[in-house]
């Protein structure tokens, strides 16, 4: 058991190595330190869920609920999962990393808090929209990839950031339309 962990970690740093190093460039140095930012992060977030509660009335208040309950409880699992300190960033234990981003939570790399909330995002949207927003997993994924590329987490602690996302996600979404349909039944009857 301890050589398949220890394949995985080895397979996890072969592929840093090569998205981190191996396809370093000017304009992703310059583009993917921008998605560690607020600003390059949350606005563009902020500003579309804004858009698509104005442009669908009907999907409001569902909009309104889901995706600020779904952020804060994926955040939260995520941050009591760091907390434990599994695994230091690879910039602390690697020289050689093209570090890029922030310097905060040396100890903190599983898992990441920006994949996790970005597939919580993506999921939530894709479920109360529709198929129209799957083009959202692709923002996802660059907000993954970005991570990785900046050196500040191991794809290993994105690949677990997007299923913990996507989890949450389903299980809010899934929760809050049986609660509904519960709640519907209940009144009815009443």
């Amino acid at each position: 058991m301890n050589s398949f962990f220890n394949s995985i970690i080895e397979l996890d740093e072969i592929i840093l190595n090569f998205l981190n190093i191996k396809l370093s460039n000017p304009l992703f140095d310059f583009l993917m330190p921008i998605i560690d930012k607020p600003v390059g992060f949350i606005l563009p977030v902020l500003f579309f869920w804004i858009y698509l509660i104005i442009k669908n009335p009907l999907k409001r208040i569902h909009l309104l609920i889901l995706i600020p309950v779904v952020i804060g409880i994926t955040d939260q699992v995520g941050y009591k999962i760091k907390k434990m300190e599994l695994r230091d960033r690879p910039w602390v234990t690697h020289e050689q990393i093209n570090h890029l981003g922030g310097n905060g939570g040396k100890h903190y790399s599983f898992p990441s808090n920006h994949a996790s909330n970005s597939m919580a995002i993506a999921v939530m949207f894709f479920s109360i929209l529709g198929m129209r927003y799957r083009f959202l997993f692709i923002f996802a994924f660059i907000a993954g990839f970005s991570r990785i590329y900046i050196g500040v987490h191991y794809p290993g602690d994105v690949l677990c950031g997007f299923v913990l996302g996507g989890c949450v996600a389903r299980i809010v979404f899934l929760a809050t339309n049986k609660l509904l349909s519960n709640w519907g039944g209940y009144r009815q009857a009443s």
